[in-house]
C-alpha cells in the first residue's frame, strides 16, 4: 500500500508539470496524463508550449499564459524577434 501512495505523491502534468487536479484528463500520450486544465485545453485543440495554468508549478509570466489570446501574442512577438535576428544575420 505505502507504494502505491509513493507512486501518487510523483504524478505530474506531462505539460506543465501539476501534481494536483480536480480530474485527470488523457493526453497525446494516453489516458490520465494531464491535469484537467491542460486536458481540456488538448481536446480543444489548443494545448502549445506557451500555454500553462497560473497555478503550475512551470508558469513563468514572460514565457506562458493561461489566455488564448496572450498566448498568441506571445507568440506573435517571438515571431518578430525571430525575423528581426534573421535580418541582422543577414546583413553581417
Amino acid at each position: 500500500m505505502q507504494r502505491v501512495k509513493t507512486m501518487e505523491k510523483e504524478k505530474g502534468c506531462l505539460h506543465c508539470g501539476a501534481t494536483r487536479t480536480p480530474q485527470w484528463r488523457a493526453g497525446p500520450l494516453g489516458p490520465k496524463t494531464l491535469c484537467n486544465a491542460c486536458g481540456v485545453r488538448y481536446r480543444l485543440g489548443r494545448l502549445c508550449p506557451e500555454y500553462r495554468p497560473a497555478k503550475s508549478p512551470t508558469f513563468s509570466r514572460e514565457l506562458h499564459s493561461n489566455s488564448h489570446k496572450e498566448v498568441l501574442q506571445i507568440r506573435s512577438k517571438r515571431q518578430m524577434m525571430g525575423m528581426l535576428g534573421v535580418e541582422l544575420d543577414d546583413k553581417g
